[in-house]
């Protein structure tokens, strides 16, 4: 079934939460005793200063480091923060946090082990899991915000220090290969192309994994090495 808040955009909820205001605030007027009246209006001001709010202030990868070394880090005021910033690694600061980004619904398995979305197979294989990969990566894709009065968890700032040290990429140990988790329609068909069975003199065989293995590898999808 179809997820109804993959149907909203920011536009549309902050034209609901105006509305939402100005519908509160005549309760209010109506029944000025009531405490469930007024609290209605302060949520409905909650969530659209929530949804129209602008930066107050920026920062950036490097001080935020600075700031689970020694305890402070640099805001600035103005955006861009320097004519030499990277604008790739600056991030906005709110007062209210911000709404999740709208992201289409995600592939899941049935009971049979396959692929759907809303009710409907995937069309070919491995492509529930792009799929789902390419939406992950929308949900990170957002602007980042973090608390920075709440302490990092070690073990969250050693796996960040770990994916700085490393790059982009992971890191590959020698003799292993970056493949993708489910099988692509051309290493399957390299498998089933490759000499994958061995026959012998008396009528028996033996199926060679191996060469069905590295035919799969040869096929995979290649990393660009950068």
């Amino acid at each position: 079934m179809t997820t109804i808040t993959s149907k909203f955009t920011k536009e549309r909820l902050i034209d609901w939460a105006v509305v939402a205001v100005a519908e509160r605030v005549r309760d209010l007027k109506d029944a000025p005793e009531s405490v469930e009246a007024a609290a209605n209006l302060k949520l409905a001001e909650i969530t659209l200063a929530s949804l129209t709010a602008e930066p107050v202030a920026w920062t950036d990868e490097e001080e935020l480091r600075d700031l689970r070394k020694v305890g402070f880090c640099e805001m600035f005021s103005v955006e861009p923060i320097s004519k030499d910033a990277d604008m790739l690694r600056v991030i906005p600061l709110y007062r209210h946090a911000q709404p999740a980004p709208v992201v289409p619904d995600a592939y899941v398995r049935d009971e049979r082990g396959r692929m759907m979305l809303n009710g409907i197979c995937e069309p070919k294989i491995g492509f529930g899991s792009g799929w789902n990969a390419c939406r992950a990566a929308m949900l990170q894709a957002g602007d980042t915000v973090r608390d920075l009065s709440t302490p990092v968890d070690p073990q969250v700032a050693e796996y960040e220090q770990n994916v700085m040290q490393a790059g982009n990429s992971p890191v590959i140990p020698d003799g292993y290969a970056l493949v993708p988790v489910e099988p692509t329609d051309e290493m399957i068909a390299a498998a089933m192309n490759c000499e994958d069975v061995l026959f012998n003199s008396d009528e028996s065989f033996c199926v060679q994994f191996g060469n069905i293995y590295a035919a799969m590898l040869a096929a995979a999808p290649q990393q660009e090495v950068k």
